[in-house]
């Protein structure tokens, strides 16, 4: 149990330093496979949930730790503070004739 337990994590931290979508695992692969070999013989209902939520915050640390991923938070944070924040009516005016109604973006 604990050497699968071992291959499980070391095979999503491997899939969280790649590209998304290219690694092994899918968030919620991870989740459940996680709460199968943890979860599966408990019979307590209150540590199952307890267990459940600390799989769930580990697993999103592990996927979310990414330069990339901080970079991207961190320059939306910066951009919705210093910019959409302080001008609502400019953005407002924006959407209105934005098409597609969605926002791509890059990373230079």
């Amino acid at each position: 149990m604990q050497s699968t337990t071992f291959h499980f994590l070391a095979s999503i931290m491997s899939s969280s330093s790649r590209h998304a979508g290219m690694g092994n695992l899918s968030l919620e692969e991870a989740s459940e496979g996680l709460k199968k070999l943890l979860i599966h013989n408990d019979k307590d209902e209150q540590l199952s949930k307890e267990l459940e939520t600390k799989i769930e915050k580990l697993i999103s640390e592990l996927l979310g730790t990414t330069q990339t991923v901080r970079r991207i938070l961190g320059g939306f944070q910066s951009f919705k503070t210093n910019k959409f924040d302080m001008n609502p009516a400019l953005f407002r005016e924006l959407a209105e004739h934005q098409t597609p109604k969605f926002l791509c973006f890059r990373m230079l």
